[in-house]
């Protein structure tokens, strides 16, 4: 989730320290909803599985207790819009809400790491090992979250969609912060490549849209395949 903070207004958002907590929660959270999708129903139905529509209702309800406005139609492209407060202009957010099914990606099991000490992180039958992963070394003291080992953790794209639910939580929460209408769209199957087939696009008013979904902290990609 670190290579995932550094995107404008959010990263400086998300370096309160009660926020980074709250960021950690709610993706533990979202890793517990099972939103592996599945390639078999691709272009067939939407979204291809039952617990993406769970995922996004729970998403709507926490939209609307924060004050949005929310529209979740037969796209089934969940949006959410923080009007304006002082700020010209619209921009807009987005993520998605399935996970892959190369691998077991139900009955995920986050397991926090709050202090990461350098030594290989053992699971049920699967060891993470900085020796053959030294990108792991960069978080030494850092907190890691990982799956139990028996399945995928989801991050891909859960981490996005904490992301953007605890920077819109904290600005619903601090009003003197001026910020322009802010739009997100959560979509489903992106991992089937049906993702964005129907996606609403008379409903947004944003020139720009920012998919939280990368790899590498500072790391912005401009394209894709």
């Amino acid at each position: 989730m670190t290579g995932l903070y550094n995107h404008g207004w959010i990263c400086g958002i998300i370096h309160d320290m009660e926020y980074k907590e709250a960021l950690c929660s709610r993706f533990i959270r979202y890793t517990a909803f099972d939103t592996m999708s599945d390639q078999s129903l691709a272009g067939k139905v939407r979204p291809t599985t039952e617990g993406q529509e769970k995922m996004f209702l729970a998403l709507s309800d926490e939209m609307r207790k924060l004050g949005l406005e929310v529209y979740y139609g037969e796209e089934k492209v969940l949006m959410g819009v923080l009007e304006g407060n002082g700020a010209e202009g619209s921009v807009a957010f987005m993520a998605h809400v399935d996970t892959a099914s190369d691998v077991p990606g139900n009955g995920v099991k986050a397991n926090l790491i709050r202090s990461y000490d350098g030594s290989p992180i053992v699971l049920d039958g699967v060891t993470i090992d900085p020796a053959e992963d030294p990108d792991l070394l960069k978080y030494v003291g850092s907190g890691i979250i990982t799956s139990d080992g028996n399945t995928l953790l989801g991050s891909d794209d859960k981490a996005g969609v904490a992301i953007i639910m605890t920077a819109l939580s904290y600005l619903s929460e601090h009003k003197e912060i001026r910020h322009p209408r802010v739009e997100v769209f959560f979509a489903p199957d992106e991992e089937t490549g049906t993702g964005a087939d129907r996606f609403p696009y008379e409903r947004m008013r944003s020139s720009v849209c920012y998919t939280i979904d990368g790899e590498a902290e500072g790391e912005i990609e401009a394209e894709c395949f």
